[in-house]
């Protein structure tokens, strides 16, 4: 059975009985990230999946600060990650 949830819309969720009362749940977002689990508590482990899949989601919103050195680093322009940087490496100013 396939289900989606309106705030995770670029997700979808396949819930298969694998074996008497054993259930696999398999979540595929539409870039290819996916999330499995398996168990006997079916809302339990969608429950579960709709949690990563959110967070995996939040994680994914770019930050509002300006980047430094460039998305894919992923530091962002903060005051403290500034000073913490400057402290750790020599930035050219």
């Amino acid at each position: 059975m396939i289900r989606s949830f309106p705030e995770l819309p670029d997700w979808s969720f396949d819930i298969d009985e694998v074996s008497n009362g054993v259930y696999k749940v398999v979540v595929s977002h539409r870039y290819g990230h996916k999330i499995s689990k398996t168990g006997i508590d079916p809302e339990a482990l969608i429950d579960d999946c709709r949690r990563e899949a959110t967070d995996m989601r939040l994680a994914d919103r770019p930050t509002r600060a300006k980047s430094i050195f460039g998305p894919k680093l992923g530091i962002t322009e903060m005051p403290e990650a500034t000073n913490i940087l400057n402290t750790a490496i020599k930035v050219p100013r």
